[in-house]
């Protein structure tokens, strides 16, 4: 059938055949091949597979960190310890040094006279129990310096204990952080290879899904109007079975993928319209459109992307915004498309 051209265009058939035939993008060399349904999911698979390997690597990382921290919190407990370990040592050290001292001092000087004086004084008391009193606490003294340079001898070696029990707890905290640094390299090492490789899936996955393309170029809007009321009242009241995707007039659309354009002409509600026959296995209803491109034409065999024609208002469009009406249909009947396009917007169709 002839095609419909829009604007000035419909006055010069011939003329506007040559100027579309300029103006259009050639056909791609070559047929792209529609999404693999096998090879989609295996992809999927794998990707899925990839990230619950990155997840798991990423809680053992988690763990490692936690566990870092843990350690670090001990290295700073025993850091504290160790110091104030070291304090009251240097503490009780000065005064069993001290009191060494004393004693030592004490001793030479009872050499030296002292002992002589002590005799004397001893010697001097009025009466006996006076004596007994001297000697008593003559020897209480020196007993008393005795015993305190032991318990501070007895102390500092218990503290050395200590202070040596804190390093070495200091010295097997700082390994084992050492150990969980090396661990958390290795975690992230590994991680980086599994993140490589989900991006190669992703990629690969995303070049077979974007083999369907979105069906009106930019610029463009849409929402999802599946199941809204149309011709409300009229003989011809229905719920909306596709999207409306508004776009300048004239704007191309484009086959979503390779396949054969069919049942080309015009219809009642769809204005001009036209359907694909999509390689993919689905149908696919575009309508309202202003006028046809070469390649929309009967029976014409098409790949992904090729523009089959342009936005328009026909049809029960006319007066309102133009726009495309698109449609999506499986073996079991229309389905929404609305989620279909916004992934194509991305690349990924399900």
């Amino acid at each position: 059938m002839h095609a419909t051209l829009p604007g000035p265009l419909r006055a010069a058939p011939a003329v506007c055949g040559i100027v579309l035939a300029a103006l259009l993008p050639l056909p791609a060399q070559g047929q792209p091949v529609p999404p693999g349904r096998t090879r989609v999911g295996e992809l999927r698979e794998e990707a899925k597979r990839t990230a619950q390997r990155i997840d798991a690597a990423r809680a053992e990382l988690d763990a490692a960190v936690t566990g870092y921290e843990q350690a670090r919190t001990r290295m700073a407990g025993s850091a504290k310890r160790l110091r104030e370990a070291r304090e009251t040592l240097q503490v009780v050290a000065a005064a069993h040094d001290a009191g060494q001292g004393r004693i030592r001092r004490r001793a030479i000087a009872l050499y030296k006279g002292e002992r002589m004086q002590m005799l004397d004084s001893l010697l001097g008391s009025d009466s006996l129990d006076a004596f007994i009193r001297r000697m008593a606490y003559l020897s209480s003294v020196t007993e008393r310096d005795l015993r305190l340079v032991e318990g501070l001898g007895e102390k500092r070696e218990e503290l050395s204990r200590a202070r040596d029990a804190v390093r070495a707890e200091a010295a097997a905290v700082h390994a084992e952080l050492r150990v969980m640094s090396g661990r958390s390299g290795e975690i992230l090492d590994r991680m980086r290879v599994l993140q490589s490789s989900l991006e190669r899936v992703k990629h690969d996955l995303e070049v077979e899904l974007s083999k369907w393309r979105f069906p009106v170029q930019a610029p463009y809007s849409f929402v999802d109007s599946w199941g809204a009321p149309r011709m409300v009242g009229t003989q011809y009241e229905h719920a909306h079975q596709g999207q409306d995707i508004f776009a300048p007039m004239g704007t191309p659309v484009v086959a979503v993928v390779s396949g054969t354009v069919f049942n080309v002409g015009t219809a009642t509600l769809g204005g001009n319209k036209l359907w694909l026959q999509g390689d993919d296995g689905h149908r696919y209803y575009y309508a309202h459109l202003s006028g046809y491109a070469p390649d929309g034409a009967e029976g014409r065999r098409v790949d992904a992307g090729t523009v089959l024609g342009f936005v328009g208002d026909t049809g029960n469009a006319r007066g309102t915004p133009p726009h495309l009406h698109f449609e999506m249909h499986t073996a079991q009947g229309p389905i929404n498309p609305y989620q279909t396009l916004r992934q194509a917007e991305r690349g990924w169709v399900s």
